[in-house]
């Protein structure tokens, strides 16, 4: 395997060559070669680290006790580095105790900073990560937690094993929630409610909007040209919708904080969108893609999957759309050697899709972009909803974590300090 480290025998094999060595010394005119002399460890503790069996079988061989034999050989026998003492038990065990000094030099010799001579696969290889990727102006719910989790686990393994990683923290900050949001926020919001807790307000102010959209045309019209409008770059909206990215950004970092979650990047879909022209561009003279009505869509029934939309007929981009023009931006800069997705299991659809379109446009990599799906969180009511209020915070879950945590504590070590306690 590449980049793996030299090896050497391990604990069992070491003591058991030792052992093999010592009896054949001192018995140097008996033939041991069909006598299984090896170390094993100890089923309990009080007998030492590892125990040798031998005596009973050798004493066939060498026509003397095995009690006796056990004895000469703890006598008698060149001494092993890692071997504290040794004693006789019962009618001719032989129980090893191990040295801890000597055991935690032979951990030190394996390499530097706890590596223990793993082998590093990954050295000279990239792997771009892209994984957790809350929406913004909504705050983290329950279901952010796996791939924020399984992610960084990703992540932290993939470092272990040599490779150059990119953790990339994808936002939602350019969907059609914005459009909701702008003209939510410039009917509703409450100026003081929004600069003592911006997400929380701006949660209040999506969830009234998405609600007079299924009610008035006008209003659902209204949030489409709103939307198509920041995407086009108008002052206005484009300052409104930097103060719900900046105030959202404030609170995810303190849950990543409080997880131990950190990034390499940290880039909205927005940050794609002067690629996404091309992007389309490049589908269409690919022949995969085509107007229809106005809008462009990728004609993906020749491989099996349906139809996908790319751009409306408004000029408006969709999710998968900047998902392209990431994935293309992302290899022309990082020349990954992986690209994973940490994305529930119901996108998998979406990945399909995605990875065939890069494929279509003759990207040799596109093989190399691989969905890593989890399971969805559901109530009895349905599946998670931030726009139907139906959501478990995940703040609230960690919070629930400590004090659970605590009562636990409390419990078993009532003795304990309170800084200790808390942490």
């Amino acid at each position: 395997m590449d980049g793996a480290a030299p090896t050497r025998p391990s604990i069992t094999e070491d003591l058991s060559a030792w052992l093999r060595q010592g009896f054949s010394t001192l018995w140097p005119d008996a033939d041991l070669s069909g006598v299984a002399i090896e170390a094993v460890p100890t089923a309990d503790e009080r007998h030492g680290d590892y125990q040798a069996n031998a005596a009973m079988p050798l004493a066939k061989v060498l026509r003397e006790k095995p009690r006796a034999i056990a004895e000469r050989f703890v006598a008698e026998s060149a001494p092993h580095p890692l071997v504290a003492s040794m004693e006789v038990a019962g009618p001719g065990f032989i129980n090893l105790t191990l040295d801890e000094a000597a055991l935690a030099g032979r951990l030190d010799a394996f390499g530097p900073a706890g590596r223990f001579n793993a082998p590093e696969p990954g050295r000279g290889r990239s792997l771009v990560l892209d994984y957790s990727s809350p929406n913004v102006a909504k705050p983290m719910h329950i279901g952010h937690i796996r791939s924020t989790v399984i992610g960084a686990a990703l992540d932290r393994l993939h470092r272990f094993l040599g490779y150059r990683v990119i953790s990339d923290n994808h936002l939602g900050d350019w969907g059609t929630q914005f459009g909701l949001l702008l003209i939510g926020f410039q009917a509703w919001a409450d100026r003081e409610a929004y600069a003592q807790d911006p997400i929380a307000e701006l949660e209040r102010i999506y969830r009234e909007s998405y609600a007079r959209s299924q009610e008035d045309p006008a209003w659902l019209e209204a949030a489409r040209v709103a939307l198509v409008e920041l995407q086009g770059g108008h002052a206005g909206h484009r300052e409104l919708w930097e103060s719900f990215v900046a105030s959202s950004l404030g609170e995810f970092e303190r849950i990543y904080q409080r997880l131990g979650v950190r990034f390499d990047l940290v880039r909205g879909e927005s940050f794609y969108q002067d690629r996404l022209a091309e992007t389309v561009d490049a589908l269409i003279q690919a022949g995969i893609a085509r107007e229809s009505e106005g809008a462009v869509v990728a004609d993906l029934e020749p491989y099996g999957l349906p139809p996908c939309l790319l751009q409306k007929k408004d000029g408006a981009t969709l999710y998968i759309t900047r998902d392209l023009a990431a994935a293309i931006y992302r290899y022309r800069t990082y020349r990954f050697d992986r690209l994973l997705y940490v994305v529930g299991a119901e996108q998998s659809l979406h990945f399909q899709q995605l990875f065939k379109m890069l494929e279509v446009l003759g990207f040799p990599w596109a093989d190399s972009c691989i969905h890593v799906p989890f399971g969805l969180i559901r109530f009895k009511e349905g599946r998670m909803s931030t726009r139907l209020g139906r959501v478990i915070l995940l703040e609230e879950v960690l919070e629930r974590a400590v004090e659970l945590a605590h009562e636990i504590i409390r419990e078993k070590n009532p003795a304990l300090e309170h800084k200790e306690k808390a942490a």
